[in-house]
């Protein structure tokens, strides 16, 4: 995958989960926002990896977002979404 855009714009929305997901777990409109720009650039591109994300904006679930975000980033998906999702618990003290 060449737009270095696209992944940018995944790594942001994964990062920033509590500010893009709303119940559901949904794309709130904020994360709409950004899976349109994330689509948009895949779209430049063509290929079965536009397809998908055309399939995801219909339906962007978490479920579906990490699909993407896994043929997007690899791994690397797995660790963002954990680091958006729990990142606020960090420098909290236990006790």
């Amino acid at each position: 995958m060449k737009s270095r855009h696209a992944r940018d714009y995944m790594r942001k929305l994964l990062r920033g989960y509590r500010e893009y997901f709303g119940r559901g777990p949904a794309l709130n409109s904020d994360g709409r926002r950004l899976l349109n720009d994330i689509v948009r650039e895949l779209a430049k591109e063509g290929g079965e990896l536009a397809s998908i994300g055309r399939r995801v904006r219909r339906d962007p679930t978490l479920e579906n977002v990490v699909k993407l975000a896994r043929l997007m980033l690899g791994r690397e998906a797995d660790e963002l979404l954990a680091e958006g999702a729990y990142g606020l618990l960090e420098g909290v003290e236990e006790g």
